[in-house]
């Protein structure tokens, strides 16, 4: 019953609150900690939790389009700590230490409310997990694109994206940077954000929720740009657009979307007219590649439940435990029922002899 459980378009999660000294420690790429939890998550996509066997896309995926931060000479990440309106380089020992820094300076904050004799009155509260990690990834076909270039050209690109997002990030919801991170070991890079709502005055500044939509719909919204896009995923994104839009107003739009939307827009304003050609090529290849994919899943997974299965597949890293335990539980009885149903009439009745019961008088 085992089989891999795959999903390249976006498994990690775009934003988390930093609650533990291991979540800290996440932060920096170089570090135990990370490296164990890059493989934890590695293996949570070959989990054998669907009792049907599915293609695997993830590994060709990231064999296609990932890019080998060992062969090309990259750390696994570098931090970066603002210092006086800027971005400074930073150990990543001295990162985590200035993690567990600013959780305790920003823990708490000040609360104020008006008397009934109108004078002004504020109260310390406290905030369990003030910093916040906000993460822009970038697409497959711009990981693809930076193959071709070598460390410090690929380091020189990502450091001027860096700070553009880390302006529309602190002007869009108000809050306070307190550092940032690219990590170049995972299968595309990425950039981490770190932000608090509590300023130097203690007092809660910004509003109040980020308003994010997730990894899978920038997925989507990345595809559906490039035409890659299934009509069911379309529709679906435009569902929770539409939702979006009712809580938020109609001219709000998710932060996750617009970071990568700037990110987007960034890389490619920077390329001269032959970079544009070669990554026009990436993003074809991409596209190609994708529908591919969709073409070889219909092809050979024919009947509702192997396409059910194949669904399933896809958003199995987002499903709870709960539910996954339960859709195998389903299954497994569905086999016993089988056989069951299959055996013989002689053995089945065989199988559980009758006992004779006392008769009522």
């Amino acid at each position: 019953l085992g089989v891999r459980v795959t999903h390249f378009s976006c498994l990690m999660s775009l934003r988390r609150r930093l609650k533990s000294r291991a979540g800290e420690k996440h932060c920096n790429a170089s570090s135990k900690t990370h490296a164990a939890h890059v493989y934890a998550r590695k293996q949570s996509r070959y989990t054998a939790w669907i009792p049907a066997s599915i293609p695997s896309i993830a590994d060709e995926a990231a064999a296609e389009f990932g890019l080998d931060y060992e062969s090309l000479g990259l750390p696994r990440g570098e931090c970066f700590w603002e210092v006086d309106g800027s971005l400074r380089l930073l150990s990543g020992e001295d990162f985590e230490r200035q993690l567990a820094s600013a959780r305790d300076e920003f823990g708490w904050f000040w609360q104020s409310r008006k008397l009934k004799s109108g004078r002004d009155s504020r109260t310390r509260r406290k905030r369990p997990h003030p910093v916040q990690e906000v993460t822009v990834s970038l697409s497959p076909a711009q990981s693809l694109f930076l193959r071709d270039m070598n460390a410090a050209d690929i380091a020189s690109k990502l450091y001027g994206l860096l700070p553009r997002l880390a302006e529309d990030l602190t002007d869009q919801t108000g809050w306070k940077l307190l550092g940032a991170s690219i990590h170049y070991d995972s299968s595309r890079p990425h950039f981490n954000f770190y932000i608090t709502r509590v300023g130097d005055d203690h007092y809660l500044h910004g509003r109040q929720r980020l308003g994010t939509l997730g990894p899978w719909a920038v997925g989507e919204w990345r595809l559906a740009k490039l035409g890659a896009g299934t009509y069911a995923g379309n529709r679906i994104l435009q569902e929770n657009l539409a939702n979006f839009a009712l809580r938020h107003g109609p001219s709000a739009e998710p932060l996750d979307l617009r970071l990568h939307r700037l990110l987007d827009d960034s890389f490619k304003r920077d390329l001269n007219k032959n970079e544009m050609g070669r990554f026009e090529k990436c993003e074809a290849k991409h596209a190609k590649w994708k529908k591919a994919q969709i073409a070889k899943i219909l092809r050979e997974w024919i009947g509702r439940e192997r396409v059910a299965w194949q669904l399933l597949s896809l958003c199995g890293p987002h499903l709870r435990p709960y539910a996954r335990a339960a859709i195998q539980g389903v299954e497994v009885m569905a086999k016993v029922m089988d056989i069951l149903k299959n055996l013989p009439a002689e053995e089945s009745s065989n199988s559980c002899p009758k006992q004779n019961q006392p008769q009522l008088k």
